[in-house]
């Protein structure tokens, strides 16, 4: 129940008591209850009228007079009653529709207050609360939130310019260091032991760069600062491409790569950023999977949207856990387990490029038996 809605039935439930013990008082006050009057005026009608009335029996006019009391008593609280009503029913009507209004009024600034915190989120805390600029207690509370905002704000900037200028900061000396690996590897001197030494280094530093260009991505798209080539292109196209990958990275795992559909799916957007949506997914069904497994792909293009399905047959994801394999860095069990090479930093990469073309992710898994990746995006001219 609102809030609005509960004042409103407090209010009518408190005056409707108050009106009610008013009505009874004004009802009580103009019938009196004090009926000894009413008796029969025996002694008085032997001494004042000493004629043929006089003769009368003393229960004959007990009767009488007890039937005329009846009736006056009758037309009078008829009467009174309709005044009371009169004057209580119109005022009640009254004040609880203007107590209704009144209440309702009063408590629209939180449902607008309650509207505007919903949009708000980490990638729009340039938003603000409307304020009513009367300097009651909603509107002070909008201006503490307010506040808040510009706070968080400023932290969230802090974090990303930060981030992004780490990121830009280690490329050289990686890209250094990787040119310095690959000279030392071609020369014909070294033994064998110090070429494979150097491979692994390279293997590790390659991995580095792709760690510090996934950050320098997340962090452009937290400050919505990703550059996109947008042009009208095919999905499919790129799907099967991702399918190409897949049957080669799977070779070694011996696994089974589907393409169960692939429909022309027009899009608009940018292909290196898509290409890279989809091998991230197509990379993960590969690695997350178990010997002699499958991967399938499916596209398909509904009304308005487009869908790729990628599903595999690996060990699944507990649900419990299935909220936070879009978070940064995070990697589940089966990674550690596995010893998986990675960073956690794939799905998260293809989640901000997917919402970039105005799309959705969706992840669907049971333990053991499967694991879906939903990408949607709009269908694009």
């Amino acid at each position: 129940m609102k809030i609005h809605t509960r004042l409103t039935l407090w209010y009518a439930g408190t005056l409707s008591a108050g009106l009610l013990v008013m009505a009874a008082f004004v009802y009580f006050d103009l019938v009196p209850l004090d009926l000894t009057w009413a008796k029969p005026p025996t002694q008085e009608i032997r001494e004042t009228a000493p004629g043929p009335e006089a003769a009368q029996p003393p229960e004959q006019s007990q009767e009488q007079g007890e039937q005329q009391v009846e009736e006056q008593t009758g037309e009078g609280s008829g009467s009174e009653v309709s005044l009371v009503l009169w004057c209580v029913l119109p005022p009640m009507a009254f004040a609880l529709v203007s107590g209704w209004y009144l209440t309702r009024k009063t408590l629209n600034p939180i449902q607008s207050i309650t509207r505007s915190a919903k949009e708000i989120c980490a990638r729009s805390l340039q938003a603000r609360l409307a304020r009513s600029g009367n300097g009651d207690e909603l509107d002070e509370l909008a201006g503490v939130f307010n506040s808040m905002l510009e706070r968080l704000e400023e932290s969230f900037r802090h974090v990303s310019d930060f981030t992004l200028n780490s990121a830009h900061e280690l490329k050289t000396p990686l890209t250094i260091m990787h040119h310095q690996l690959e000279y030392a590897m071609a020369r014909e001197t070294l033994g064998a032991d110090a070429t494979e030494w150097l491979a692994a280094q390279l293997d590790e530093v390659q991995r580095l760069m792709k760690i510090v260009e996934g950050l320098n991505f997340l962090a452009q798209a937290d400050s919505q600062r990703i550059s996109l080539h947008s042009e009208a292109l095919d999905f499919a196209h790129l799907v099967r491409e991702g399918y190409d990958e897949a049957r080669i990275l799977g070779e070694a795992l011996q696994l089974r790569v589907e393409l169960a559909d692939c429909e022309e799916a027009p899009v608009r957007g940018d292909r290196h950023r898509l290409r890279q949506a989809v091998l991230n997914l197509v990379d993960n069904a590969v690695k997350y999977n178990e010997p002699r497994g499958w991967v399938r792909l499916q596209l398909r293009r509904k009304d308005k949207s487009v869908e790729l399905a990628v599903s595999n047959a690996g060990p699944g994801i507990e649900p419990a856990l299935q909220r936070r394999v879009l978070e940064r860095f995070f990697r589940g069990a089966a990674a550690h387990d596995r010893t998986v090479e990675g960073c956690g930093l794939g799905l998260s990469i293809t989640q901000c490029i997917v919402a970039a073309h105005g799309g959705a992710l969706h992840i669907t898994s049971r333990p053991a038996p499967f694991t879906t990746v939903l990408l949607q995006l709009p269908v694009g001219s």
